[in-house]
C-alpha cells in the first residue's frame, strides 16, 4: 500500500519535470525564432558576403567556398586594409594644416 503511493508520487514527479524540461525547450526554441524574425526585419546579420553577378552566377573562386564567405582561415583579410587606409587619411588629414604652415 505504501509502495503504491510512492510510486505514483515518483511517476507525478518524474512527468511534472518532464513537463518542465518540455517548456524550457519550447520557450527556448520559440525565443529564438522570435529573434531571428526579428533581426531578419530589421536586415541584421545572417547576409552572405559572397557576390552574386548580374547572371545569378556566385562569383569567387569556387574550389575554397569557405575562403569565398570570409570565414576560412586563409580568407584574405579585407578589415586590416581598410584599417590600414582610415589610419592613412587621417594622419594625411591631420599633416595637411602643418604643411601650409597655419596651424588651427
Amino acid at each position: 500500500m505504501v509502495t503504491d503511493k510512492t510510486d505514483k508520487n515518483e511517476r507525478s514527479e518524474r512527468m511534472q519535470r518532464i513537463r518542465i524540461g518540455m517548456t524550457g525547450i519550447a520557450v527556448v526554441l520559440l525565443l529564438i525564432l522570435l529573434a531571428t524574425a526579428v533581426f531578419k526585419g530589421l536586415g541584421i546579420g545572417g547576409g552572405n558576403d559572397v557576390s552574386v553577378a548580374a547572371n545569378g552566377e556566385v562569383e569567387g573562386s569556387g574550389d575554397e567556398p569557405l575562403a569565398d564567405l570570409g570565414v576560412a582561415p586563409g580568407a584574405p583579410d579585407n578589415g586590416a586594409e581598410d584599417a590600414q587606409n582610415a589610419v592613412d587619411a587621417q594622419s594625411a588629414a591631420a599633416a595637411l594644416p602643418l604643411q601650409n604652415g597655419n596651424a588651427r
